[in-house]
């Protein structure tokens, strides 16, 4: 039960099914992978082992991790990159080799009748590989996306990052967009697939009914679940353990905050409006086209002080342990010392004073290679201050340029609105003159009426004008006396 369960076991299936299990660290892929492996899931072998950070477990796959590194790395990434896999690089050779080692991968698991669930948040970065790979060995891949608060999140990642690696950079920020890169990718490219969205606090309330929901939106037989296995459950998710226990933190505005109430929404509905989702990520790869190289420039400053400190932490250790093998030898000589006093051995105090020269030495060594380790210790402390200075102009000639860039931006705004003010206007004297102008057409019209009217008249005057009869013209000399007219 704690491995590999036959789907008949798990509720009568009788083919092989492959749910991939991914999304952000520490959102619960971990726990939610192991209660499926306890329900009577597959977890393929060997298993990376628990480290600081998941005592428990991380219950994933060491060749897929091993796999999705080398991926990440061939893309110019790896786990900790906030920038986007690059398009180009998903349609490259590597990739398709990599597609074929997912399939290679799948293949080896076997034809029989079980339910494999296999876990790596790296998946998420590279979902569209990892389905493609698994619909080759003729199986649908299955998906479940696990999330979490993003500022939680972020919270968890600086203090374990802080923790074993001091010297990096790990603000908060830089965790939410970590947070962003792995949940809009892994949204977007499981889309038309079975899927089903998981929330660590909703799972960790109600563990029990999140799996079925989770199974039946998958189109999963139901998980079985004895009195055995719920114990063992209950036992894992002791609320002792749970990385959820950090300080409570007021959920702030901004586009991590906008995709994880979409994601909640999706819970129940994994297939629901897209819009909003391809708003937020297009507002995200926005971001990185005038901030993209200047962050990936800085990722790779951080990675050059990687050779510094692991030579620092090298040295650290080598006189930690001349340290300990001189503690261990002045803890022999005190204890000679006290067996010499109480002997009346002759030849004690020549045994004794080869001990003490040993010992003097021992320490004249010691205190060379702690000046050694001092000397290399300056020059690193030098390197990195000079690396640090170089940093922070670099920095600032930086955030000069984004502020000039932003100063400009707004420039373009104003003189954007003030255009959309004047098209606005200029509308509105057209439809006036549309207006005018319609009128003045309908007055012509009229005009062209009454002128086709009065054509009749004019002839039957010009008739009378010509007449030579007085009765017929003196009305009309009459009317031209009292008119002035001829």
């Amino acid at each position: 039960m704690d491995q590999v369960s036959n789907a008949a076991q798990a509720g009568g299936g009788a083919k092989r099914e492959i749910v991939l299990v991914s999304g952000m660290h520490r959102s619960g892929t971990s726990a939610f992978a192991r209660v499926c492996n306890l329900a009577g899931g597959a977890l393929p072998h060997p298993l990376v082992e628990p480290a600081v950070g998941n005592e428990l477990g991380h219950w994933e796959p060491a060749e897929v991790v091993a796999m999705n590194d080398r991926a990440l790395l061939s893309a110019g990434g790896d786990v900790n990159s906030v920038v986007p896999v690059s398009p180009a690089w998903l349609r490259s050779e590597p990739a398709r080799q990599f597609t074929a080692e997912v399939e290679g991968y799948i293949a080896r698991l076997g034809d029989g009748p079980q339910t494999w669930f296999i876990k790596d948040p790296r998946i998420a970065l590279l979902a569209g590989l990892w389905s493609e790979g698994v619909e080759r060995t003729g199986v649908v891949p299955r998906f479940v996306v696990a999330f979490r608060n993003p500022w939680e999140v972020a919270a968890s990642l600086t203090k374990r990052q802080l923790h074993h690696f001091p010297d990096e950079v790990w603000p908060v920020e830089r965790g939410l967009s970590l947070w962003l890169n792995y949940m809009l990718a892994i949204e977007r490219k499981t889309r038309g697939l079975p899927r089903s969205f998981v929330s660590y606090e909703g799972f960790l309330g109600d563990w029990s009914g999140e799996l079925s929901r989770v199974f039946r939106q998958l189109g999963l037989a139901p998980p079985q679940i004895d009195e055995e296995a719920e114990k063992a459950i209950g036992a894992f998710l002791r609320p002792d353990e749970r990385h959820a226990r950090h300080e409570v933190l007021q959920t702030r505005s901004g586009l991590a905050t906008r995709v994880y109430e979409i994601l909640l929404e999706r819970v129940a509905d994994p297939d629901g409006d897209r819009a909003a989702l391809d708003k937020a990520g297009q507002a995200f790869a926005a971001s990185f086209d005038v901030l993209g190289g200047y962050i990936g420039a800085l990722e790779a400053r951080t990675l050059e002080f990687s050779p510094l400190k692991a030579e620092a932490s090298r040295v650290e250790a080598e006189a930690r342990a001349l340290k300990q093998d001189v503690q261990t030898l002045e803890a022999r000589m005190m204890h000679l010392a006290r067996a010499a006093a109480s002997s009346v051995d002759a030849a004690a105090p020549s045994e004794d004073s080869a001990l003490q020269r040993k010992h003097e030495a021992l320490k004249t060594a010691h205190r060379q290679n702690v000046l050694a380790f001092q000397t290399v210790h300056l020059g690193h402390e030098a390197a990195i201050a000079q690396l640090s200075s170089k940093f922070e102009n670099e920095l600032q000639a930086k955030d000069e340029l984004l502020t000039e860039s932003k100063r400009e931006l707004a420039a373009v705004g104003r003189a954007l609105q003030q255009g959309a003010q004047e098209m606005e206007d200029g509308r509105e004297a057209y439809e006036a003159l549309r207006l005018e102008t319609a009128e003045l057409h309908g007055r012509m019209r009229a005009a062209e009426a009454v002128l086709a009217n009065a054509v009749p008249a004019q002839a039957e005057l010009a008739l009378i004008h010509r007449s030579r009869s007085w009765r017929l013209t003196a009305p009309l000399r009459l009317a031209s006396v009292l008119f002035g007219r001829r």
